[in-house]
Formats: structure tokens, sequence, C-alpha cells
């Protein structure tokens, strides 16, 4: 191909591009002495049956990282930590980050799914990860204290008025 297009010239790739398209569909038709049919018959015949639909889901390049849980059942990754289960505290998943999420494996399964963001330095929790009681305090509202505050009494009273 390229002995044919050696003395030409061309002034824009859009021009060599449709020029090399133009050779390839001429080698492609040649009808190969060896086989006695051209390359595109040969690919129709053999080739074209086997080949397989495109995933249903495109490639996404994922890098893949060691974390280990910290006490708090959350893992850092790119200085932004992710929660996990809080059963996992203390032990190693893996993490695979992709352009869009940061997913966690535990014994090859994955536990937890975050959306990944460019914020640094933060927390990302799911309630479901905490334990109940670190659940009650997360979900706890200054109405929620003011409803407790009509159960109790005398000093505790006094307190969550102060507060809220």
């Amino acid at each position: 191909m390229l002995a044919r297009l050696r003395n030409e010239r061309f002034f824009c790739l859009a021009d060599l591009n449709i020029r090399i398209s133009s050779l390839i569909e001429d080698l492609n038709g040649r009808t190969m002495r060896r086989y006695g049919k051209s390359r595109r018959v040969l690919f129709d015949e053999i080739e074209r049956t086997q080949l397989k639909p495109l995933a249903a889901t495109p490639f996404e390049y994922a890098e893949w990282k060691v974390a280990k849980v910290h006490p708090d059942y959350h893992v850092e990754v790119d200085k932004t930590f992710h929660s996990v289960p809080h059963g996992l505290i203390g032990r190693r998943v893996d993490v695979r980050l992709t352009y869009r999420a940061v997913e966690i494996f535990f014994d090859h399964k994955r536990i937890a799914s975050h959306i990944r963001t460019s914020q640094r330095s933060g927390h990302i929790t799911v309630n479901e990860h905490m334990p109940k009681s670190h659940q009650r305090y997360a979900n706890t509202t200054p109405h929620t204290l003011r409803a407790r505050k009509r159960q109790k009494s005398g000093a505790i009273r006094r307190y969550l008025s102060s507060v809220c």
C-alpha cells in the first residue's frame, strides 16, 4: 500500500484517509491466487459467522487498590472516605475505581458502591453501613430532640432546652 502512495501528495489528513480507504477496498476485493477467492469473500464465509455482538455496556477503565477499613467503617480513596458495612472494621477490602464510581469488594463480593466525586477530604456515608446506635444519632434532628425533651424530666429537659 505504501508503494502505491509514495508518489502522491496529500495536503490534509482527510484526503489521505479517503485514498487509503479506496486502496483497502481494492485490496480486499482482489482474488488471491492461493485461495481463489478475495479477502472479502473469505471473511464473509468464515469469519462473519463467528462474530459476536458488542457488549451491552462499553468497556470502562478501572483501577484497583487494596484498603483497610478504619474504625469509623470508612476506607480512604483519593483523600475521600467512603463507608462500608461496619462489620468489616479492620479488614482489608478491594477497591475498584472507575471514572464514575467507587466500588468496594470483600471476598469477591461487592459490599458498597459510591458515586465518585471530585470532593477531597470528605466523608461519604451510607446510613445502612452504620451500627444501629450511630444511625439513631445521625438521624437526630432538632425536631426529634424536642420530642424527646417532652418525655424526659429535670436536668435532661433543661439541657435539651439549651441545645435546641
